[in-house]
């Protein structure tokens, strides 16, 4: 049986959109307001990974979060390689779920941010 370990220093990626603010301004969360909110919610996340893994899964993820100006999660999007049909839809739907009850401090502008993880797979002894 292999244990998946998690390598996440939470490495919170901005993205800014040409035509808003830039990602640190005061406009726009921070990248350590993300992982406020982000870093005591990953035990649910990677329990989605876990639950829904194939064979040809690679150990990486990615969730892209859109916040919208009050602090609520406007859009969401999971990136898997090697997860796919059934097991990637119920994925997608896990932590898709999870995301949406997430709160962020409002900001005047949209805040795109990727979440990206790493599963290593151990053998257990």
């Amino acid at each position: 049986m292999r244990a998946l370990v998690t390598r996440v220093a939470l490495g919170v990626v901005l993205l800014a959109l040409a035509s808003t603010a830039r990602a640190g301004s005061d406009r726009t969360l921070s990248a350590e307001e993300v992982q406020r909110v982000a870093a005591p919610r990953l035990a649910v996340i990677k329990a989605c990974y876990v639950t829904n893994r194939t064979k040809t899964a690679t150990g990486k993820l990615a969730v892209t979060i859109v916040v919208d100006r009050a602090g609520g999660i406007h859009d969401s999007s999971v990136d898997a390689p090697g997860i796919v049909g059934a097991s990637r839809r119920k994925l997608d739907a896990c932590i898709r779920a999870e995301v949406a009850g997430w709160q962020f401090p409002r900001r005047p502008e949209f805040t795109t941010a990727v979440l990206p993880f790493q599963f290593l797979a151990l053998a257990e002894t």
